[in-house]
């Protein structure tokens, strides 16, 4: 009888660990679910605000507005500006030492 009212408890001990890890099981995976959903979101929102590339079509229409710009001559009594860090006055006297 012994043998037998140990093998009862044994199994009540084991039915009511088993009920406990099962709901625990039950409360992870809804979490798991609930943070999922959250990330779904979060991601969503962040796509929402992230500003997007330049399509194709609107770079080559910026294109076509400055390329006439960058490849026109200067206006008669203008000169192209000097290239950047050069002064002026630098490049005239390169010029007249070469001359």
């Amino acid at each position: 009888m012994s043998e037998a009212s140990e093998a009862l408890k044994l199994k009540d001990v084991f039915a009511t660990e088993n009920a406990a890890l099962s709901s625990t099981v039950e409360r992870l995976e809804a979490q798991k679910r609930d943070l999922r959903a959250q990330t779904s979101e979060q991601r969503d929102q962040v796509a929402k605000e992230r500003p997007r590339a330049p399509s194709l079509n609107s770079i080559r229409e910026f294109s076509s507005l400055i390329q006439p710009r960058i490849s026109q001559p200067p206006a008669p009594g203008r000169r192209r500006p000097a290239a950047p860090g050069l002064r002026p006055q630098a490049v005239r006297g390169a010029l007249a030492r070469e001359a």
